[in-house]
């Protein structure tokens, strides 16, 4: 849970210092609007205007994100870091 909080902040850190709007969804969303955690998550679910995935692309890969096999399967791209 620590390592996808972090990961929230350097999104939202990142993507403000280049002006970049992105929504949070899923239960991540959730949880933030709760105000509170409410149960493990498997992942974190982002979206950004389609204008500016070339920018959020080159922001993540520069951070050490791979683009997974989801590539860019009806307008959604998975990316992963890590384990």
């Amino acid at each position: 849970m620590e390592q996808q909080l972090a990961c929230i902040a350097w999104l939202d850190r990142t993507f403000a210092a280049e002006h970049l709007d992105y929504w949070l969804f899923g239960g991540w969303a959730v949880d933030v609007h709760a105000g509170r955690v409410t149960r493990p998550h498997d992942d974190i679910d982002v979206a950004v205007w389609q204008v500016d995935l070339v920018r959020a692309d080159a922001l993540l890969t520069d951070d050490g994100w791979v683009r997974g096999s989801l590539a860019e399967q009806d307008g959604y791209a998975g990316y992963h870091r890590g384990g």
